[in-house]
């Protein structure tokens, strides 16, 4: 070949050139030899579209990364080899970023250890309080270290208050003679009935007993939970004071039921039931007996 056909030859060649360097994804400007793909570029040399035969079949691909792999579309000569058509493979693609690593979480503070709080423990007493809880100076975590906090007794329900004292479940609140003071005592009503212990003493009539009976027949019962119970708990069963006060079943101070009062007109109503049960049972004797009779001979 001489050297004018050399030179239309490497023009002819020319567009070619660039469309296969923008394809394989080399950047403007730069020699074929600069961007190699399959060998190091010092290596790599550019062969003539011919010196490759036929091109392979095999279609380009887009990577991942923007790049193209498959048949790039030049005909290539490396060290050692023979002109052949450049196959780039894909590069592996670029893993995804894992979870972000959470931050470390500081250790539980243990103030419960001897000296786990600086400096003296405050003067404050302790005491014990109603639930059984202490309160006073505790050793606790104020926010990543140990200091020393001045707790308070959690606040006593209002069904559980006795005066000065604190009824505990299963104990009833009595006040009134006999007793001075209003006190605690287990069970659901309160002690002392004897004669000795009392005063003023009237049984009540007849006429009495049937007031109480009309009165306790109007209380609405009812099932409640007091405030303080969580729904969980059993619900109780009895009346609202409110509805019945003044009544011979609240105490004076209008804030307890007297459950003696009130199971006396328990006993009141059941009484007077009991006497109309017998009246009427003398009645239909009475009707049994003339129904019963011979009618006399005229």
């Amino acid at each position: 070949m001489n050297a004018r056909t050399l030179c239309f030859a490497l023009l002819a060649l020319a567009p070619l050139a660039a469309g296969v360097a923008a394809c394989s994804g080399t950047s403007g400007g730069n020699d074929l030899t600069d961007s190699p793909t399959d060998t190091d570029a010092s290596e790599l040399k550019v062969c003539a579209a011919g010196d490759c035969g036929p091109a392979p079949g095999l279609a380009a691909v887009l990577c991942s990364d923007g790049s193209t792999g498959g048949n790039t579309g030049r005909c290539i000569k490396t060290k050692g080899t023979t002109c052949h058509w450049e196959i780039r493979s894909c590069p592996a693609p670029t893993p995804a970023p894992g979870p972000p690593t959470p931050a470390p979480v500081p250790p539980k503070l243990d103030c419960s250890a001897k000296g786990a709080c600086p400096g003296p423990m405050p003067g404050a007493p302790s005491q014990i309080c109603w639930d059984g809880s202490t309160a006073g100076p505790t050793c606790s975590d104020t926010g990543g270290a140990c200091g020393w906090k001045i707790t308070s007794c959690p606040p006593v329900p209002p069904e559980l208050e006795c005066g000065a004292n604190v009824c505990q479940k299963g104990q009833t609140c009595c006040s009134g003679v006999p007793f001075p003071t209003p006190t605690c005592v287990d069970g659901m009503q309160c002690p002392i009935s004897q004669r000795q212990h009392k005063k003023d003493i009237a049984y009540l009539s007849e006429t009495d007993r049937q007031r109480l009976n009309d009165e306790l027949m109007s209380f609405r019962l009812a099932t409640y939970r007091y405030k303080s119970e969580a729904p969980s708990e059993r619900e109780h069963l009895g009346f609202i004071i409110d509805d019945v006060a003044p009544s011979a079943a609240v105490l004076q101070s209008g804030e307890r039921v007297d459950m003696y009062g009130y199971q006396t007109m328990a006993v009141a109503a059941l009484q007077t039931q009991a006497t109309e049960m017998a009246k009427l049972r003398r009645e239909l004797d009475e009707l049994k007996a003339s129904c019963t009779k011979k009618p006399t001979a005229r």
